[in-house]
């Protein structure tokens, strides 16, 4: 996912910034539903501050929406004002 969010940094004219950090947890494609929200509790951290921006948060997939929620929740944490979500397909 890095190549795609550099290139679509580039496209859209902004900067682009890795912040994010998973610590630990299992790998989420065999997990149900409730196994990955719980997987990923207090494991996503962003390691510098975002306070007063406004954050593109770029994935793979977006199966139950719990790695996209923690990766938010960790940005709005660190003070971003707004976080949005965008998802890409990939058949593994």
């Amino acid at each position: 996912m890095e190549l795609v969010a550099r290139e679509l940094a580039w496209l859209l004219g902004v900067p682009l910034s890795d912040v994010l950090v998973r610590i630990r947890g299992k790998d989420q494609r065999r997990l149900s539903r409730t196994e990955r929200a719980h997987n990923l509790e207090g494991r996503v951290e962003a390691m510098a501050d975002v306070g007063g921006m406004r954050l593109l948060l770029i994935d793979d997939v977006i199966t139950t929406g719990a790695s996209i929620r923690s990766c938010a929740q960790a940005l709005l944490d660190r003070g971003a004002v707004s976080v949005t979500a965008c998802a890409l397909g990939r058949v593994w």
